[in-house]
């Protein structure tokens, strides 16, 4: 990958990656239209990038599922109105064209995912299966070792622990939901946690485990589930095609017109 940076204005090209480019303007409308919580040049180089592999991949947007997005997006932002319609793009300055445009990109990201082998979601699932795991798990956290060893001696049922976290638990977010912090993931979790609560049956309880000086946790697993392929399928092609973006971004020309 070459990448250059050079001084720039609005009014000139903002991103270049190979023979695509992307004005700042339209950088700035595309994140009006959806916006993403990404960066503007992150967002901008995304959407170049993901039609480049498009390209590659030799797939095209169908015009109705492009239409089709923009109608669901209307109704979402409460734009199904036809004068409010006009009034968001006049407001914005935002042309039809470009709207289109901007969602041509979702839906040939969805056929990026769509086109990912299966063998290689398949593979994928083999070789991570266990990142896929999630526990849902209630929470106490203290300091005082002596109610951790009582907590530990008596909780056999969901309701004790809950009732023992809405007492005690220092974790003022959580005391008020029983302990409650839904199901986690294994990534979620520190080290030590993460190994002993995924190696748990469901309704034992877990720790304590050490978070800083003075406080300690406690985890009683409520329920374990662990995705079957079918399950994982969507999240795997995203991951997957984060990682064609990346691979793709290393191959590309890319040239930068900082605002």
């Amino acid at each position: 990958m070459e990448f250059r940076v050079r001084l720039g204005r609005n009014n000139m090209i903002y991103i270049r990656a190979d023979d695509l480019e992307l004005s700042v303007k339209d950088a700035i409308n595309y994140q009006r239209i959806l916006e993403t919580g990404r960066s503007i040049e992150r967002d901008a180089l995304r959407f170049l990038l993901t039609k480049l592999i498009a390209r590659d991949l030799e797939l095209e947007a169908d015009g109705d599922d492009v239409n089709d997005l923009i109608i669901e997006w209307r109704y979402m932002v409460e734009l199904e109105k036809g004068s409010a319609f006009n009034q968001f793009l006049n407001d914005n300055q935002i042309d039809v064209s470009l709207l289109y445009e901007r969602f041509e990109i979702e839906v040939l990201r969805k056929a990026i995912l769509d086109n990912i082998q299966e063998t290689e979601v398949a593979q994928y699932y083999i070789e991570n299966k266990s990142t896929f795991e999630t526990a849902e798990l209630l929470s106490l956290i203290t300091d005082d070792l002596d109610l951790v060893q009582e907590i530990k001696d008596v909780v056999l049922e969901d309701e004790k622990f809950q009732g023992f976290a809405a007492a005690y638990s220092l974790d003022e977010e959580t005391n008020k939901l029983g302990g409650y912090i839904g199901f986690k993931k294994r990534v979620d979790l520190p080290g030590e946690a993460e190994a002993a609560v995924f190696d748990a049956n469901p309704g034992q309880v877990i720790g304590p485990f050490k978070i800083d000086r003075e406080r300690y946790q406690l985890y009683q697993v409520l329920n374990m589930e662990r995705p079957k392929i079918e399950d994982a399928d969507r999240d795997i092609r995203e991951i997957l095609f984060e990682a064609s973006l990346r691979k793709r971004r290393l191959e590309t020309d890319i040239e930068i017109f900082p605002i």
